[in-house]
């Protein structure tokens, strides 16, 4: 959720928040794959990623992808 925080530069951003709400776009779900791709080793199709709607969902598909 920091990292969605910080790159939304939104600091009262809950897990269960609609990031599209809050300002997520395109460019958004890009740049989130490629820090999550550095941040945790693993491939990060960005339709994945585009598809959560909430950080808590994008931490979910994370945790299952690392498995």
């Amino acid at each position: 959720m920091d990292l969605c925080s910080r790159m939304l530069a939104h600091d009262a951003l809950t897990l269960d928040d609609d990031l599209r709400s809050v300002g997520a776009e395109s460019m958004f779900f890009v740049e989130l794959a490629a820090e999550v791709e550095d941040a945790f080793g693993i491939f990060v199709p960005v339709e994945d990623v585009e598809a959560c709607v909430s950080a808590r969902e994008i931490a979910a598909w994370i945790s299952a992808t690392k498995r």
